[in-house]
């Protein structure tokens, strides 16, 4: 007899008696009760004791087997079975009794003694069924084939026999090859190769700073723009509020975290690691260095707090720990963010990355200048070799969703074909004059703005125009003068940051 032809009788048997569990307390409910019934209504009842005594026994008989028989099936300990099968046969004796030899037997209960006498004969049958694969030693599973021989020790297998490196392929080696009078089943080879598949799906990357730091940095030559999956199958998937599809751009705040995901079709040993890098999408421009206003590089900027100078011009960062920049603009490098990439967690496909901008795409020159950009992702080997490329633009702005709109209803509009009349410069208005740069003058304005991003927008726009004049004056009298007042503005700026 088979193993599923054990577990299809030890399935069936636990089945039957699950059911007469339920069915019994049905059976000994209604005898009790019609017993009280005829005990009060019939006055010709000559051995009413014996009978209700004969049921009293069947309950106790049938509540000892049930429990008997499912604790047995259960652990599979035959003895256990053969006492319930033994006590089944004075439980079907004492249903008989109650059919045929008790007083006033009612039609009912022949009813549901028949079905309760049928309930113990199939139990007998399937039990009987159950103890011929039990005493058979029967393999349980994989583990249990692998048998060695009196004369092998423990110390011919030691752990420290196998090699680290090769793990399990040593020992299926040891077990098809090295000695083949060793009695391994075939199932043993099998659970060897199924752990051996299983130790080359997973690799732990045990990542290391000094495994990133021979990355070298990328020099400010063009970067290709074009996607690139390669034989890894890389890409990326960007679940983000103010991500275009359309134009395949992304529309954030400053300082606000947008999640990336990556995903390849398979893991090697070697690990690998994903450079994000921004780019000028002009064509004449992609050999400048991306890097922050002055303003937003200075030491009192929030966002230059606990991290290294040089990370200070990064528009571009990384919310992962294991993340190093790379890159120097007086070097004319491009300045990128590099970080390993893990492998994805269980029941997932891809692995996300948050990232997020430090400067404005309106902050003055050196910075962005409202330059359009774009946001290279390569994947690379330890070696820094490009093994794919995803690319999308960006924007970092005020009010991302205004802009998203305006764009893509932009992408839409068919191309002008008028031609364009020349704007003519107006003189300035009576009584106004245009101050030129070195004008050094305190001006105090009050003013009610209306709406907190315009109150942002007026700061940020303030810092920048600051910025640029305190970039002018560098080592002429003017420049505390422009330092103060910046401080002053930033001030203002960190005291409006967090509100909605």
């Amino acid at each position: 007899m088979t193993d599923n032809c054990r577990l299809n009788t030890s399935l069936t048997f636990e089945v039957l008696l699950y059911l007469n569990s339920y069915y019994f307390g049905l059976f000994a409910t209604c005898e009790i009760g019609m017993n009280v019934v005829k005990y009060v209504n019939f006055s010709d009842l000559h051995h009413f004791s014996t009978d209700f005594g004969v049921l009293m026994s069947v309950c106790g008989i049938e509540i000892l087997r049930i429990i008997l028989a499912r604790r047995g099936n259960l652990t599979e300990k035959n003895w256990l079975i053969i006492v319930a099968i033994l006590l089944t046969i004075p439980s079907v004796v004492g249903i008989l009794y109650l059919m045929i030899l008790q007083s006033e037997v009612l039609r009912f209960e022949y009813i549901i003694c028949s079905i309760q006498l049928g309930l113990c004969i199939i139990e007998i049958l399937t039990g009987i069924l159950c103890l011929f694969p039990c005493c058979k030693d029967i393999k349980k599973g994989r583990f249990k084939t692998m048998s060695f021989p009196d004369n092998l020790t423990f110390q011919e297998l030691e752990p420290s026999s196998f090699s680290q490196e090769n793990g399990f392929s040593d020992l299926l080696n040891y077990v098809e090859g090295e000695d083949e009078n060793l009695p391994f089943s075939e199932d043993t080879t099998l659970l060897v190769e199924d752990l051996m598949n299983q130790n080359t799906k997973k690799h732990e990357y045990k990542f290391d700073p000094e495994d990133l730091e021979h990355l070298s940095a990328l020099p400010d030559t063009p970067l290709a723009n074009t996607d690139f999956p390669g034989d890894f199958n890389f890409s990326m998937n960007i679940k983000y509020k103010e991500y275009s599809e359309n134009c395949n751009k992304i529309f954030t705040k400053m300082n606000e975290k947008f999640p990336v995901e990556f995903t390849v079709d398979y893991y090697t040993k070697e690990p690998m690691y994903i450079r994000a890098t921004l780019q000028y999408a002009e064509e004449h421009k992609t050999t400048d260095t991306v890097v922050r206003c002055i303003m937003h590089e200075q030491k009192a900027e929030r966002t230059n707090t606990d991290v290294s100078e040089h990370v200070w011009f990064h528009v571009l960062r990384s919310s992962n720990k294991k993340a190093i920049y790379l890159g120097n603009k007086l070097n004319k490098e491009h300045l990128s963010v590099v970080l390993p990439l893990s492998e994805p967690q269980a029941g997932v496909k891809g692995v996300k990355e948050f990232f997020y901008f430090v400067c404005m795409s309106s902050c003055g020159s050196p910075g962005i200048s409202r330059r359009n950009l774009e946001m290279i992702f390569q994947l690379e080997n330890q070696q820094g070799t490009v093994l794919g490329r995803r690319c999308i633009k960006a924007r970092i702005c005020a009010c991302p969703r205004r802009d998203r709109e305006k764009e893509e209803s932009e992408e839409h509009l068919p191309p002008s074909r008028g031609k364009k009349r020349k704007i003519k410069a107006l003189p300035p208005a009576p009584g106004k004059i245009l101050l030129p740069d070195s004008d050094l003058k305190h001006y105090r304005v009050e003013l009610d703005v209306i709406g907190i991003d315009n109150l942002k927008s007026v700061l940020d726009h303030l810092e920048s125009l600051t910025g640029y004049m305190l970039l002018k004056h560098k080592g002429q009298p003017g420049e505390k003068i422009l330092e103060d007042n910046l401080h002053q503005i930033i001030t203002m700026k960190k005291r409006y940051q967090d509100k909605k």
